[in-house]
């Protein structure tokens, strides 16, 4: 019968660690054989500038199916004159489990992920507790081989009146950190990322929205993450690491 194999470990300063991940040579090509393994899915981002309390994006790529595929979206919306809080969500139609948000009057955003097997894309869909302006995805992942059933941390930032924004991190060995939300005004400002390699951004007359992602980071206690951009502005960012 086969069977999952543990975990492999090796010895760093005298203490037994988890090894992740692993690598294997295979025909001249180095190729992972254990630790998880994460993707951004280009083209995910979508955006919807109607006044609604459930927002629904469809076809957003998952990427190709598996067993163990976990689908992470960065999600974000934003009420001019009162806080909207997130009251449930679905990914690929599965009930989609809430791991950090930051809301504000303005801006909002959050984290979310479900683990779901099949389908090479599907809906990503959210509903508020009242009426917001805007609100979209700002980013989808798909992650397999995750040692982990929770984010290793999670962090979040908003304010007003300020042209960036950054977080600080712990980062586990051999993991992953993802960061995203918006800024909000009356004109678009790119976002420059520190840290976080951009993945996708877009941009309404409300607000500008991004998400990025480091892979395969080392372990990491206090790690910034930082964002900027041009004006003066209302924000809301999020950030998590897995492994």
């Amino acid at each position: 019968m086969w069977k999952q194999a543990l975990v492999p470990s090796v010895r760093d300063g005298g203490v037994w660690k988890a090894a992740n991940p692993c690598y294997v040579r295979d025909a001249g090509v180095w190729k992972r054989f254990h630790g998880q393994a994460i993707a951004y899915q280009a083209s995910s981002m979508a955006r919807s500038s109607s006044t609604l309390t459930t927002y629904t994006f469809t076809a957003r790529p998952f990427g190709p199916a598996a067993a163990d595929r976990k689908i992470i979206a960065v999600i974000y919306w934003e009420q001019a004159s009162s806080v909207r809080d997130l009251v449930s969500a679905t990914i690929g139609g599965v009930a989609a489990t809430l791991h950090v948000s930051r809301t504000r009057v303005g801006a909002c955003s959050a984290i979310i992920s479900a683990d779901v097997p099949t389908g090479t894309s599907g809906t990503i869909a959210f509903t508020l507790d009242g009426g917001c302006n805007s609100a979209g995805v700002a980013g989808v992942y798909a992650v397999t081989g995750l040692a982990n059933a929770a984010p290793h941390h999670t962090a979040s930032t908003g304010g007003t009146g300020a042209s960036s924004a950054s977080v600080t991190l712990n980062l586990p060995g051999g993991g992953f950190a993802i960061m995203g939300g918006m800024s909000a005004s009356n004109a678009s400002a790119p976002h420059d990322w520190s840290f976080v390699t951009e993945n996708e951004e877009g941009s309404e007359t409300r607000h500008t929205a991004s998400s990025g992602h480091n892979p395969e980071t080392v372990l990491t206690t206090g790690q910034s993450i930082g964002v900027s951009w041009s004006g003066s502005r209302i924000y809301s960012f999020v950030a998590l690491s897995w492994a």
